[in-house]
C-alpha cells in the first residue's frame, strides 16, 4: 500500500472535510474505565501514540510506545514539548491542517524501524494519524487523543488504509 506519491506533496485539509475528521477512526476509550485501565496495564507489545497526553499516559504507566508523535500542544494550548531521551528523535515541521513530505518520511522511517522513535513536530501532529495508519503494518495498534473524551484505539487494517487513502485524495495537493 505504500506509495512514494504520498511523499511528493503537501496535503492540505480542505474546510469541508474538517467535520468528517472529527469522528473517531476506532474505539473510544474513556479514562478511568475498566477497558482504559486494562489497556494501560497490558498494552500491545508494539504500539504507536499520536498526541502529547496519550503519550504521557502510557509513558507514566511504564508502558513506552514503539513510536510517538507529539507537538507540545493540547487543545490548542502549549503544554511544553517533553523529549523522551530513550528514543531516537526525529524533528519535523508540519503546519496545522497539513501533512508535509518530511513528516510523512519521518513516519515511514519510524514504522519500518525496530528502534523506538519520537517524532517531534513543530506545528501540529493532529493529521499525522492518517499517514501513520497508511504506513504502519497491518494489525498495528495506534492510540491517539480525542479531546474532552479520552483516547481512540485503532487497529490498522487494509480496509482502513484504503479508506484513508480515499479521504486523502480529497485533500488539496501542493
Amino acid at each position: 500500500m505504500k506509495s512514494n506519491n504520498f511523499l511528493n506533496h503537501v496535503w492540505v485539509l480542505p474546510l469541508e472535510l474538517r467535520s468528517e475528521l472529527k469522528d473517531p477512526l476506532g474505539i473510544v476509550i474513556r479514562p478511568n474505565t475498566p477497558e482504559y485501565n486494562e489497556i494501560l496495564a497490558n498494552p500491545p507489545l508494539k504500539f504507536i501514540c499520536v498526541g502529547d497526553i496519550v503519550t504521557e499516559t502510557f509513558i507514566n504507566a511504564g508502558k513506552p510506545p514503539w513510536v510517538i508523535i507529539t507537538d507540545g500542544v493540547t487543545k490548542r494550548e502549549k503544554i511544553g514539548l517533553r523529549i523522551f531521551e530513550s528514543y531516537r528523535i526525529l524533528k519535523v515541521v508540519n503546519p496545522p491542517g497539513e501533512i508535509t513530505p518530511n513528516a510523512w518520511k519521518a513516519i515511514r522511517r519510524s514504522v519500518s524501524s525496530e528502534e523506538r522513535t519520537h517524532i517531534l513536530v513543530e506545528g501540529e501532529e493532529d493529521l499525522l494519524t492518517i499517514p501513520v495508519i497508511i504506513e504502519a503494518p497491518v494489525s498495528t495498534i495506534i492510540f491517539y487523543g480525542q479531546p474532552n473524551v479520552g483516547m481512540v484505539k485503532v487497529k490498522v487494517t487494509d480496509g482502513l488504509k484504503k479508506t484513508l487513502m480515499d479521504l486523502l485524495s480529497r485533500f488539496e495537493k501542493h
